[in-house]
C-alpha cells in the first residue's frame, strides 16, 4: 500500500543517515535498524501472503510434501482431503498461483535434486525411492521437467 511504502521509504532514509554517520557504535546501529527494516518487510509480506492463500491450499500443500513420494496423483489427494478434484484446482490455483499437479512436479524435482547431490544416488536408486515406474517414466519426467537428461542434470549440479 501506498502507506506501508512511505513507512519503509522513511526506514531506508533513516537507515541511510545512519550509514553515512561515523560513530563509534555506527556498525552495531546499522546491522539492528537492517534487521528492523527487514522484519518490517516481512510482517508486510505475512499479511499479504495470509490474504490470499486459502485453507485448502494449505491442507494440499502439507499433504503434498508429506505424501509425493508414494503418492503423486491429484485425485488421491483430492480423496484423501474430501474435496471434489475441480475444487481443489480452483482453490489451490487461487491461493499458490500453480495448478495441484504443477506442484507435485515441483517437489518431486526439488527432492530429485536433493538425492542427487547429498545422498548422491544412481539413477536407478532415485527412480526406485521415489517410485516411477520404470526407470524411463523417471527418465521421461527428469528430461520433460528440465529439459536433461537425468546424467547431464546430475553434472549441471556437480558443477
Amino acid at each position: 500500500s501506498v502507506q506501508q511504502f512511505s513507512e519503509l521509504h522513511q526506514l531506508f532514509s533513516q537507515l541511510n543517515k545512519l550509514i553515512n554517520e561515523k560513530t563509534v557504535f555506527n556498525t552495531q546501529l546499522v546491522k539492528h535498524y537492517l534487521l528492523y527494516i527487514v522484519f518490517q518487510i516481512l510482517e508486510i509480506l505475512n499479511g499479504q501472503f495470509s490474504n490470499k492463500v486459502n485453507s485448502i491450499s494449505l491442507e494440499f500443500l502439507s499433504l503434498a510434501e508429506s505424501e509425493f513420494r508414494a503418492n503423486r496423483t491429484v485425485s488421491d489427494l483430492a480423496k484423501r482431503m474430501n474435496i471434489p478434484i475441480k475444487k481443489l484446482n480452483t482453490e489451490v490455483k487461487k491461493g499458490l498461483g500453480k495448478r495441484p499437479l504443477q506442484l507435485l512436479h515441483d517437489l518431486l524435482a526439488i527432492e530429485i535434486k536433493r538425492l542427487m547431490l547429498v545422498e548422491n544416488l544412481s539413477q536407478k536408486e532415485i527412480s526406485y525411492l521415489l517410485n516411477f515406474d520404470s526407470q524411463a517414466s523417471y527418465t521421461r519426467f527428469v528430461n520433460k521437467y528440465f529439459n536433461l537428461s537425468p546424467s547431464q542434470l546430475k553434472q549441471s549440479l556437480s558443477s
